[in-house]
């Protein structure tokens, strides 16, 4: 893991404008073009500055090229975790190495419950989030462009059900990376 650069908007645009990527996250539009990824850059880089973020890239472990993403962001008052992987490096263990890397720094410094979120369908990142201690919360499981249940999805442009998890700070040994 490595800290977000704007240097790395050319990958992060490239990588999850990939139809499979935008449609299992909430907020990447399809197209992405680049000045919507260093603008996104830009946008969490000030978090991290205020302190209300933490991102990260995650690069392959063979030759350091960019992967994926990781990061806790603070929305009111809880902090929830986010991941996505290059449809490249799917199966190969980097979500749960990455976020078990977050995890225990946050276990150290923060001592408080986390949450995660994702779409019903993707039974993968639910593997991933079981994997690291975190538990079924609340499901959401109407998916519609007239009623908002779900979460919404900019590349599909409609409310997808989503199923949120927690992790309490008392669970922190419970990551099986």
């Amino acid at each position: 893991l490595r800290p977000l650069e704007i240097g790395d908007a050319v990958a992060f645009a490239k990588t999850a404008a990939n139809h499979a990527i935008a449609n299992k996250t909430s907020g990447f539009p399809r197209p992405f073009p680049l000045l919507a990824a260093e603008m996104q850059i830009l946008v969490w880089q000030c978090h991290v500055q205020s302190g209300t973020s933490f991102r990260y890239v995650i690069e392959t472990k063979d030759d350091q090229r960019f992967c994926g993403m990781v990061g806790l962001t603070r929305r009111d008052k809880d902090w929830f975790i986010s991941y996505w992987i290059a449809e490249t490096a799917w199966g190969k263990g980097y979500a749960t190495e990455a976020a078990t890397a977050v995890l225990r720094e946050a276990d150290a410094n923060l001592s408080e419950t986390i949450h995660a979120g994702a779409f019903t369908e993707n039974t993968s990142s639910a593997h991933v989030l079981k994997k690291l201690g975190f538990a079924p919360a609340q499901t959401n499981t109407r998916a519609s462009t007239a009623k908002p249940t779900g979460v919404f999805s900019v590349s599909r442009q409609a409310y997808v059900p989503h199923s949120r998890y927690i992790r309490k700070a008392t669970d922190q040994d419970v990551c099986h990376a």
